[in-house]
């Protein structure tokens, strides 16, 4: 009986992981067909990561009250530390949802590119030496010529909503892929 208990829980994995794909794929549908004709593009992380991030949040604050509230000998430290620890990574989530976005105008020459921490970039299409899709991580990975002549990375999500405009702007700039 555990046997199969377990073999449900790890099958269960891929396919909560393919709802959460499929979710955030619809979502960038329904954006993408709205800024067709926009001239001002955002590329922003996927609701659906949010509410993951807020799932996250509630299901380890409630185990670390009902571990405050029903001690037993199997709370320690470490495992306080593991649940908060969660908990954080359930904040960082929802506050990545919220800060994270790029926005690209039509006709613009730039993007301004904003991080987790609110800190903005205006990069010139010009500076962007390549770009690599790392299908593994789902991840673009964006090298740019800053000041200096040193090199910047920035990493921007595949799952993100207008992802493909961005991509698209990407190879009308003439910037090279280095994935192939």
């Amino acid at each position: 009986m555990k046997i199969i208990l377990k073999m449900l829980v790890f099958s269960a994995i891929p396919v909560v992981i393919g709802i959460i794909s499929s979710i955030a794929e619809k979502e960038n549908n329904k954006e993408l067909v709205k800024n067709v004709n926009n001239e001002h593009i955002i590329i922003k992380s996927p609701k659906v990561y949010r509410w993951v991030g807020f799932l996250d949040i509630i299901f380890f604050a409630l185990c670390l009250c009902c571990m405050g509230f029903f001690p037993n000998k199997s709370v320690n430290i470490w495992t306080i530390s593991g649940f908060s620890i969660f908990l954080l990574l359930g904040c960082a989530i929802v506050f990545q949802t919220v800060s994270w976005r790029i926005d690209v105008f039509k006709g613009k020459n730039y993007f301004n590119y904003r991080t987790f921490f609110f800190r903005k970039y205006v990069i010139s299409f010009e500076d962007c030496i390549d770009y690599k899709i790392h299908p593994k991580a789902s991840s673009l990975e964006l090298k740019v010529l800053c000041a200096k002549n040193k090199t910047k990375k920035f990493y921007i999500d595949t799952q993100a909503i207008n992802f493909d405009s961005f991509l698209e702007t990407l190879r009308c700039h003439k910037v090279k892929n280095i994935s192939k």
